[in-house]
């Protein structure tokens, strides 16, 4: 532009010049003025090519620009997302067609209409106020809306705002409408999937909680009233074997052996059978409880079979806890004793208990020397009854860990902020 003006400038000089040459009409021309009219000439000619190479630029530039403007058209009519121009009063003046089937689910125009009345009703508030802040020429978040079409189709979008100004200061809301209805869709798919299994699980749980409830009033019971019958047979077993005397023979005394051992071992189970039964139905009120105390109280219980085989507990400061004193007595006169039973045949028997806390976890360690365990049995161990080792090398009918395991899981159910942390450690592995 400035070159033109510059040749248009030129030209303009030229042309007073020849003027003030030929101003008198008849005059005759001097030898300079001749020469001075083939100077202006020439010059002319100069800026006539000059003049028809800019304008060869400017046709050029022009279709460069027409090209670029369809370029950006195709695009912006192409584009997977809706785009819409809204003036100051709010009314449509350009839309994609993209916007338009969004909006109107064919090929209507839209142009003219006055955006807000696509808006549903409730989510008016979260347009306006998004148009509101950008004014203020506050930084706006995408917000999320719904739109409604002509056919009634109800569209959640997701909106981004942008102001433009023309050269008269005028505004105008370039609107980006990305259509997230099959996102919200699966969002709301999602939350009733989720709150249908809440409900299954709460029912379910419920159903286990009452099936469990049931189950250890039935061991209680089972267990209360076999006892009975269990004492009869053991004392009718030592009356016969008491009256017999010398007529019973080896097999008869053999038979009533086994049938009182059978009692005796019925009898054990039973009673194993009451105390698992009782860490859910006779428990205490979870309260601050010294583990200190407990785990000394719990040796204490054990002072006559810690004594008979030598053996040394060492119990080094612990964290104190939120619990029920008895099980965990309980639940260490377990561990101790187990300890003291699964030990090699003439090793020297040292049982460390310590622990630490941290971040409201108490951890406690119950160390010893033991025989240990292959890890493949470490859920096998934790069951009712299961033995890893039979009768007749250790003792018990195998429901001691179980009954640890059933103490340590009430109080991280009935605290569930909350946690004890209890690790077995032996001679080769550990088992928490």
């Amino acid at each position: 532009m400035e070159k033109k003006a510059r040749t248009s400038a030129t030209l303009e000089a030229l042309r007073k010049q020849v003027e003030r040459i030929i101003r008198e009409p008849g005059e005759k021309l001097t030898d300079g003025d001749e020469l001075d009219l083939l100077r202006l000439t020439h010059e002319l000619e100069v800026q006539h090519l000059e003049l028809e190479l800019q304008n060869e630029d400017l046709r050029r530039a022009s279709r460069e620009l027409d090209s670029s403007r369809k370029e950006f058209y195709d695009l912006y009519e192409s584009a997977p997302v809706a785009f819409v121009t809204v003036n100051e009063k709010g009314i449509i003046e350009m839309a994609n067609r993209a916007a338009v089937r969004m909006i109107t689910g064919s090929g209507d125009s839209v142009k003219g209409s006055l955006f807000s009345r696509l808006v549903y009703a409730e989510d008016l508030g979260v347009y306006f106020d998004c148009l509101k802040q950008l004014a203020l020429n506050y930084a706006v978040s995408p917000c999320e809306l719904r739109i409604v079409g002509n056919n009634g189709r109800l569209v959640h979008v997701q909106m981004e705002a942008a102001i433009k100004r023309d050269e008269k200061g005028v505004i105008h809301w370039c609107l980006t409408l990305a259509d997230i209805t099959g996102r919200k869709e699966q969002e709301a798919a999602l939350r009733k999937a989720k709150d249908e299994l809440e409900v299954r699980v709460r029912e379910r749980t419920a159903e286990l909680e009452r099936k469990n409830k049931e189950l250890q009033e039935f061991a209680f019971i089972a267990s209360h009233d076999m006892h009975e019958p269990l004492r009869k047979i053991q004392t009718f077993g030592s009356m016969l074997e008491a009256k017999g005397g010398d007529r019973l023979g080896e097999t008869e005394k053999d038979y009533i052996a086994r049938i009182t051992g059978a009692a005796d071992r019925m009898r054990e189970v039973l009673d194993a059978l009451l105390r698992y039964s009782r860490v859910e139905t006779k428990g205490e009120e979870l309260r601050p409880t010294d583990l200190d105390e407990v785990v000394r109280e719990a040796a204490s219980d054990l002072e006559v079979q810690i004594g008979e085989l030598g053996a040394r507990v060492e119990i080094d400061p612990l964290p104190k806890v939120s619990g029920d004193p008895s099980q965990l007595r309980q639940l260490f006169q377990n561990l101790i004793s187990n300890a003291i039973k699964y030990q090699r045949p003439g090793s020297k028997i040292v049982i460390r208990i310590h622990g630490e806390e941290n971040d409201g976890t108490g951890r406690v360690f119950v160390e010893d020397h033991g025989i240990g365990f292959d890890e493949k049995y470490l859920d096998k161990i934790f069951q009712p009854f299961q033995r890893l080792h039979g009768r007749s090398e250790y003792q018990g009918v195998g429901i001691g860990l179980s009954i640890c395991r059933k103490i340590v899981e009430r109080h991280r159910h009935e605290h569930p902020g909350e946690r004890i942390d209890l690790h077995r450690h032996t001679a080769a592995r550990e088992a928490k």
